[in-house]
């Protein structure tokens, strides 16, 4: 048998209690006058309650939160004043019945202190007690003070409206708590994937610029491949730094060898990559290669730049092609 959850529970025990308040209806002290009046009053506080409830717990969702709690306490007070318009109009021999109204108006209001609406609750108890006191004073029962004015239900409410508050303040500073330490998080995961990327690109350029290093150092002679791969090597660091998110190995291959056919290329990083997760961040930088590499190859003179624009742009970078004709502008949109 499945387990009923929590919510499950509750859902289930208002379901009880909404029932409840419409089948004690027939149960009430019949009235000495006016039966037809009577009647509808006392099944008119029934349906209110009952209503809020089902509204409060099981329609929540489907309505705005603000206009859903103003309904409930306009219910909630509005069966308070059907619960006394009936003493009213009926005059029965006992006010018992009355006990079952404050009960089923009790739960709407601790309900919408759940929902987080308290201030809404508490106006909700300023009008059913106006509206008790009003009405009750009409009425020749020597104990209507205390119906209208329920000294435990008042301390429940209070008790359960302060309580609320607080608890409401404490998830607020939960959840702040929370979004600071998600942020530290992607912080933290954004630096040590940066660092990560500047190891790589260092153990890559130590590869390359060791050897030339070292037989500088053993007092080897240079030739000119050897000075046209140290500029190389120079603009290598330069794209390392001005372009870090185009710092990949096979462009860097490929802008490598542009570069000993005579071209002049560019890389610029204007940031507009930054932050974004792993995964997305390697689709758009493919897409600016495979669209850079094409002009690349295309090209036998002139000058290439490409820059990832910043953040928030619509495209994610653009390059520009300088040839003997004119010049290009090539936009990368986000793959």
């Amino acid at each position: 048998m499945r387990a009923i959850s929590a919510w499950g529970g509750v859902r289930l025990a208002v379901a009880l209690c909404a029932i409840a308040q419409l089948a004690v209806v027939p149960f009430a002290p019949d009235p000495s006058r006016s039966p037809a009046a009577y009647w509808t009053l006392v099944g008119l506080c029934a349906v209110l309650i009952s209503a809020a409830l089902v509204m409060e717990v099981f329609l929540w969702e489907k309505v705005p939160s603000y206009a859903g709690a103003v309904g409930a306490a306009v219910a909630a007070v509005g069966a308070v004043a059907a619960r006394w318009g009936a003493l009213l109009v009926g005059e029965p021999d006992s006010l018992s019945a009355t006990v079952t109204m404050i009960s089923g108006v009790l739960l709407v209001l601790l309900f919408l202190i759940f929902r987080g609406h308290t201030a809404v609750a508490v106006a909700a108890v300023a009008g059913g007690l106006t509206v008790g006191l009003l009405m009750g004073a009409h009425t020749d029962y020597q104990n209507w003070l205390r119906l209208a004015v329920p000294p435990v239900a008042l301390s429940m409410f209070l008790v359960v409206a302060v309580a609320g508050v607080g608890v409401r303040l404490m998830a607020g500073e939960i959840g702040l708590l929370q979004q600071s330490r998600s942020r530290s998080r992607t912080r933290v995961g954004q630096e040590r994937q940066a660092s990560a990327r500047r190891r790589t690109r260092l153990d890559r350029i130590n590869a390359q610029v060791r050897p030339l290093i070292e037989r500088m150092a053993d007092g080897g002679d240079l030739d000119d491949g050897d000075v046209a791969q140290a500029r190389l090597l120079e603009a290598r660091l330069r794209d390392g730094i001005r372009a870090p998110a185009l710092d990949s190995p096979v462009l860097a291959v490929m802008v490598g060898e542009a570069r000993r056919r005579g071209l002049t290329v560019t890389l610029l990083d204007d940031g507009g990559l930054d932050g974004l997760p792993d995964t997305e961040r390697a689709r758009a930088v493919q897409a600016v290669s495979v669209t850079l590499i094409d002009e690349l190859e295309r090209l036998e003179h002139g000058r290439v730049t490409a820059r990832i624009l910043p953040p928030g742009r619509e495209q994610i970078a653009i390059i520009t092609v300088h040839e003997q004709s004119g010049t290009r502008l090539v936009e990368v949109g986000p793959p």
